[in-house]
């Protein structure tokens, strides 16, 4: 089983591009469960705690939004014990400058090697891929670094998605969803679940 999360929409928008993938790719693939998650600081992770308590997943792609330009898929390796949000959650909490766990590690990593995973992809998937290194300081690297402090999931991965809107058309659309199929199939390699170092 795989779990896969996503925001619901936030900030003044409609749409949350990574839900939206979330949904399609979810009505594609049985072997995924999708869980939405509110954009507020303790209930996203709530959330997806008692999603991973109920499922057991062997994997867990996350699931965010970042912005439309570049048109890209990152896969977050590095996520960093800091809240700085920009604009206030859905639930009007605006941390500046707060650890999200006190007295935690500064870092915790992907379980997926997303270097390697990136380097499999290159020419491979309809939408570029990257690796990244910064998951942001909002709900995205609040939810991974959660996670990964938790550490009860064997191959764990955020993925920011490009802001897809309806405007961009479902061929854009369907191509991410195509990269993120290709992304959890290399993810369940055995050789894949290693540390982002």
């Amino acid at each position: 089983m795989t779990l896969v999360t996503a925001f619901e929409p936030f900030g003044g928008a409609a749409v949350n591009g990574s839900l939206e993938a979330a949904r399609l790719w979810a009505a594609r693939d049985p072997s995924l469960s999708l869980v939405e998650l509110p954009v507020t600081a303790g209930l996203a992770e709530e959330r997806a705690f008692r999603a991973i308590d109920e499922m057991q997943p062997e994997l867990y792609l996350a699931l965010g939004e970042a912005s439309p330009k570049p048109w890209e898929v990152r896969l977050e390796g590095l996520y960093v014990n800091l809240d700085d949000f920009r604009i206030p959650d859905n639930g009007g909490n605006q941390h500046r400058g707060t650890p999200i766990c006190a007295g935690g590690a500064a870092v915790h990593y992907s379980t997926v090697d997303v270097r390697a995973l990136t380097e499999e992809l290159q020419g491979r998937a309809p939408t570029p891929v990257r690796a990244s290194g910064d998951a942001g300081r909002f709900l995205c690297n609040r939810l991974a670094y959660a996670v990964a402090d938790r550490g009860s999931v064997p191959r764990f991965c955020f993925i920011h998605l490009p802001a897809w809107r309806p405007g961009d058309g479902p061929e854009s659309l369907n191509a991410l969803v195509e990269t993120l199929a290709k992304v959890k199939e290399i993810a369940l390699r055995p050789a894949s679940a290693e540390c982002y170092t």
